[in-house]
């Protein structure tokens, strides 16, 4: 049987692909076990600096499997972890300390969308259509992923009209209102996110986790609290070997050569 979930190596990037075109990669328990199985993974693997996710055949995903969903008293809301605080933040794309993408290449509805916005960055395809369609399921988005951070990404007024409405948002609009970082043809969507991801990782590993983790957590807490975190990571950071090498990559004309301490 093949695999629901495809995990391929593109260099230092990881290509976590939803395989189950045949169902529009609707997301059901096995399949989201084995992607939080995966996410882990690429996260504890030195050689993996970024990550890109998408879909294989014409959807991204179509959301939680609700065949499944109706066969199963397991509760839904998969993209969400326990909350680590040493984590950048809840959701299963952004509780990693690397730079995640998106490549949207197709219909993105429900859990699908939910996941697509937990990501850094996302590149869409021009085929590529988005749809918060909860309220029309009588539920509320089940990562709380729009409820939280599609405002800071779109604003208010735009989060509230997508996600009450439950229309499905094509990629100019998507693309206009900044939720997409930028469109491409679907024959360059997954070479195109693949470097945006490798543009993403060029620093420091240490330095990226915090930056990112830095800028997820910031959204709960006051600015004095999150200027003296940053102050305590920036001093941690002066004293890491990947400081030291970016000076004198710096001052020697060079590649930095970063190795994560």
């Amino acid at each position: 049987m093949t695999d629901e979930l495809i995990v391929e190596r593109s260099g230092p990037v990881a290509v976590l692909i939803f395989n189950r075109p045949e169902r529009m990669n609707a997301i059901g328990w096995s399949l989201l076990d084995k992607f939080r199985a995966a996410i882990k993974e690429v996260d504890a693997d030195p050689d993996v600096r970024s990550v890109v996710l998408t879909g294989e055949g014409r959807a991204f995903s179509a959301g939680t499997d609700l065949q499944e969903l109706a066969s199963d008293n397991r509760s839904a809301g998969g993209g969400v972890e326990p909350v680590d605080p040493n984590a950048p933040g809840p959701w299963n794309m952004t509780s990693i300390g690397k730079p995640t993408v998106a490549a949207v290449n197709g219909a993105a509805v429900g859990l699908g969308v939910e996941l697509v916005t937990q990501c850094d960055v996302r590149v869409g395809s021009t085929a590529a259509r988005c749809g918060w369609a909860f309220p029309l399921r009588g539920l509320v988005p089940d990562t709380g992923a729009a409820t939280y951070l599609l405002p800071y990404i779109v604003g208010l007024q735009t989060a509230m009209r997508w996600s009450m409405s439950g229309q499905m948002i094509d990629s100019d609009e998507l693309l206009k209102r900044g939720f997409f970082a930028e469109v491409v043809e679907p024959d360059q969507l997954r070479e195109r996110a693949i470097e945006v991801a490798q543009e993403m990782s060029v620093g420091a590993p240490l330095a990226l986790r915090e930056t990112k983790r830095l800028m997820y957590q910031s959204f709960g807490r006051t600015a004095g609290d999150h200027v003296e975190d940053n102050r305590a990571v920036l001093n941690r950071m002066f004293q890491t070997e990947d400081h030291k090498e970016g000076v004198n990559a710096f001052l020697e004309k060079r590649e930095p050569r970063f190795v994560g301490r």
